[in-house]
């Protein structure tokens, strides 16, 4: 993982409030016009604090890229005088060096204010970090942390990274020295996590201080805010976890059911996304055999991903809502993705032909009313959904109340089935057990 990449994954949400966040998802601001630094500190200045002589000379650098970030996203610090102070100065260790502070008042940068050092300003230490790492600087940090992976007994769900990896990318993440890494089962820590594989720091130093990204777990543990380690946990090779609290309950309401077992599968589809078709190709039969036997719910739910088809979602759930009929709606979903595994891009015309055989032309006729409002409704969900991590199709999402504990593959886990019938065998057993 690139530096530039991991200090904006971190850095991102801090930005948004000062108008930032597309620029950190760029490369590094072009220098600015370069001001000699002042001997002592104005009333109102930036303030660069240096730790050796390496991080001094970069001075000019980060805090002229600095201001044209800001002057970019119409902040203009272009005029304020910026003053530097070795470390040592300070009456108290900062977190990271170098360092980005602030005297006196400017009220555009109050919210990247995370604390107070001998007068000084402290600005949020992932901004600092992403500003000097732009400038081709290795930040260094002076708080130490030990990293422990809580690993998941679902499959699928192993860490593909080397420790030597791991460790550079979760010091440049939790802007702390990690010593070491170990890996624990759930049943021997004291603390609650929702999702599992989880990557969790203990340290003497309150790593979520002044620091949004980290939240706290109590008794000197930390872990990453949800987004953010599910990104990381993306880049260390998981892309399946286990989940230990109910997925959100609209998805029951939003999507159609078929079967009625406590075990269920929630499918996250779009009528135009190939993997689903690949795999209702592989596994629709069996879908609809273990929820005929009443050994699963497969409920499926709208996540349009192309804008297309959202009528067409509309026109099938409408016709779901004036027959109750599950199966029917399930069946016209497989039809459709028959024609996409034969090459054929569907339109609302091929679902209207297929759904009039089963249910008559006036039904259809009296749901192609009400497609344009339905859509509507269709993205609205699809919205959410993305709003809530679900950004891909397929998704699924698997849950067991009994157990209390699912597994959510947001994907394939094979190219060609996306999921082969040995593979749902082993994550139903798993669910079970």
């Amino acid at each position: 993982m690139d530096k530039k990449v991991v200090y904006a994954l971190l850095a991102v949400a801090v930005a948004v409030a000062a108008g930032l966040s597309l620029l950190l998802l760029k490369q590094a601001a072009p220098p600015g016009s370069v001001q000699q630094p002042q001997p002592s500190c104005q009333p109102t200045s930036l303030v660069y604090v240096y730790l050796d002589e390496a991080q001094k000379n970069l001075g000019d650098t980060i805090t002229s890229n600095f201001k044209v970030v800001l002057q970019q996203y119409g902040i203009n610090i272009v005029n304020v005088p910026v003053c530097y102070l070795p470390a040592s100065s300070l009456p108290e260790k900062l977190r990271v060096y170098p360092a980005l502070l602030l005297k006196g008042n400017i009220s555009a940068l109050e919210q990247l204010v995370v604390g107070e050092v001998g007068g000084y300003k402290v600005l949020n230490p992932g901004v600092s970090a992403y500003m000097a790492s732009s400038a081709g600087a290795s930040p260094v940090f002076t708080y130490q942390s030990e990293a422990i992976i809580v690993n998941s007994t679902a499959p699928f769900t192993g860490i593909r990274a080397g420790e030597d990896d791991m460790r550079r990318i979760l010091s440049q993440l939790s802007l702390s020295n990690v010593s070491r890494i170990t890996y624990v089962t759930p049943s021997s820590v004291s603390f609650t996590l929702t999702r599992l594989p989880a990557i969790v720091f203990k340290s003497d130093y309150n790593l979520s201080k002044g620091y949004a990204f980290i939240k706290p777990l109590g008794n000197g543990y930390y872990t990453f805010r949800e987004d953010v380690s599910g990104r990381v946990l993306e880049y260390f090779g998981v892309q399946v976890y286990e989940i230990r609290t109910p997925p959100p309950s609209y998805l029951a309401r939003e999507g159609v059911p078929v079967g009625s077992s406590s075990l269920t599968l929630y499918i996250l589809e779009d009528y135009h996304c190939p993997f689903c078709a690949k795999l209702m190709a592989s596994l629709g039969d069996t879908f609809t055999r273990l929820a005929k036997s009443g050994s699963l719910k497969v409920v499926l739910v709208d996540l349009i991903v192309h804008p297309e088809v959202a009528e067409m979602h509309a026109l099938a759930k409408c016709v779901y809502n004036k027959t109750g009929d599950g199966y029917l709606y399930f069946n016209l979903s497989r039809k459709l993705y028959d024609k996409l595994n034969q090459g054929v891009s569907t339109t609302l015309e091929d679902l209207s032909s297929i759904a009039s055989t089963y249910t008559g032309k006036a039904l259809i006729d009296e749901c192609l009313k009400q497609v344009n409002a339905g859509a509507e409704h269709v993205r609205s969900l699809s919205q959410k959904l993305i709003s809530d991590g679900y950004t891909g199709t397929p998704t699924l999402i698997f849950w067991n109340p009994e157990k209390g504990k699912g597994l959510v593959v947001p994907g394939c886990l094979d190219i060609n089935a996306c999921m082969t019938q040995g593979q749902l065998d082993e994550v139903l057993s798993w669910l079970k057990s």
